[in-house]
């Protein structure tokens, strides 16, 4: 659904297929973190501004966001180490209830 949604909303802008690509590669690793390290529902926003994109996936787990070295004996992992190679800008912030994990790509002339 994440995928479904963040998709429709970078079609409707008109953003290159590549990007759509890779923001939804990058919104299925938010989302999915919060799901399996979190087990909390989690809310998703997109956002389009004048120079970049910005998906925010917030949960209600009080985990911190940690880059682990990835295991090489497991096929998971590596979700932010993926979001951090892929994205121009992520990072987290804590909330009163919560925390807010995001990413944002740059809008080339593509748009």
């Amino acid at each position: 659904m994440a995928r479904r949604f963040v998709g429709a909303a970078l079609r409707r802008w008109n953003v290159a297929p590549s990007l759509i690509e890779t923001a939804l590669l990058l919104t299925s690793e938010l989302v999915t973190n919060a799901y399996v390290h979190e087990g909390s529902e989690s809310e998703l926003t997109v956002r389009r501004r004048a120079h970049c994109l910005r998906v925010e996936v917030k949960d209600t787990g009080c985990g911190a966001v940690e880059m682990n070295a990835p295991d090489v004996e497991r096929p998971d992992g590596r979700g932010l180490w993926i979001v951090s190679a892929l994205a121009d800008r992520w990072g987290s912030v804590r909330l009163r209830n919560g925390k807010k994990v995001w990413f944002e790509l740059a809008l080339g002339a593509a748009i």
